[in-house]
């Protein structure tokens, strides 16, 4: 079956809107906001370097894991292509992953 490519607003639009209705600063907890993975090592008594951040995207998944000390996975079956990657990789302070795969599938 294939699959339809499209682009959904993200997470900060929702959280804009009720910023906006409420007069509220929001304290954001969300990627790429390396709190999450302290409270998750807390939590489950892990060790940062026991940990593997996953994800699809560089500017919310890889970055997170690069703000919390963690390594980094980008899987390219999602945002990120192989084209960015490589665009990444030729900027001097680009957010590369520790490791990549093109598909998550043997």
């Amino acid at each position: 079956m294939k699959m339809k490519h499209f682009k959904m607003p993200g997470a900060a639009c929702m959280v804009k809107s009720i910023e906006l209705a409420s007069e509220k600063k929001p304290y954001v907890i969300g990627k790429p906001n390396p709190e999450i993975i302290e409270i998750a090592c807390k939590n489950f008594g892990l060790k940062k370097e026991e940990c593997l951040m996953v994800g699809d995207s560089l500017t919310t998944d890889v970055m997170l894991g690069k703000n919390a000390g963690i390594d980094t996975f980008v899987v390219l079956s999602g945002l990120t292509t192989e084209e960015q990657l490589k665009e990444e990789s030729t900027k001097t302070d680009g957010i590369l992953p520790n490791y990549y795969w093109d598909r998550l599938e043997a």
